[in-house]
């Protein structure tokens, strides 16, 4: 669960990286202390490809299963179904919402995630994780810009197309 936590940290991140160097609209600010009055708001959604990473010292749950790109999905960008009764985490956990859930609510409903995981999947929907060539640690230590690139990199030496 905490390389979940650490995807999940990261990502995002990255989405809003992604949105502040690819702003495709104005970005409207208001002031801190009137930022309760603001009424000027992005109405947008935001298209996820989700990369599954591991490290060389830190690997994605096999045991006692591996979560599915379905689950992956419902876990970061489907939309009201992720809710406990109708649906319980791969570990039978109760649920709240997904990513994208979150997201809307917290912004009055004008920020939507969308997307899918782009890993290569092999059998039973099971994502083919990426790995990366350092450790966790090292990348901790170090700017996002290397966790990036490896990433990418490996991707498209793994035959992902992002």
């Amino acid at each position: 669960m905490k390389i979940l936590n650490i995807f999940l940290s990261l990502l995002v991140q990255l989405v809003f990286l992604q949105k502040i160097v690819n702003a495709q609209e104005e970005v409207f600010s208001c002031p801190v202390a009137d930022a309760g009055n603001c009424t000027q708001y992005i109405n947008t959604t935001i298209t996820l490809k989700i990369l599954l990473v591991e490290f060389t010292d830190v690997k994605h749950r096999t045991n006692p299963s591996a979560y599915t790109k379905t689950d992956f999905e419902n876990l970061l960008i489907s939309s009201g179904v992720y809710v406990t009764p109708n649906m319980y985490s791969p570990d039978g956990d109760a649920v709240y919402g997904s990513l994208s859930d979150y997201f809307e609510i917290m912004s009055n409903g004008n920020l939507t995630l969308d997307g899918q995981v782009v890993n290569n999947i092999g059998g039973n929907d099971i994502p083919i994780w990426v790995e990366l060539p350092n450790t966790k640690s090292y990348y901790e230590s170090s700017s996002y810009t290397r966790f990036l690139t490896d990433a990418e990199d490996y991707a498209t030496s793994a035959g992902i197309g992002y």
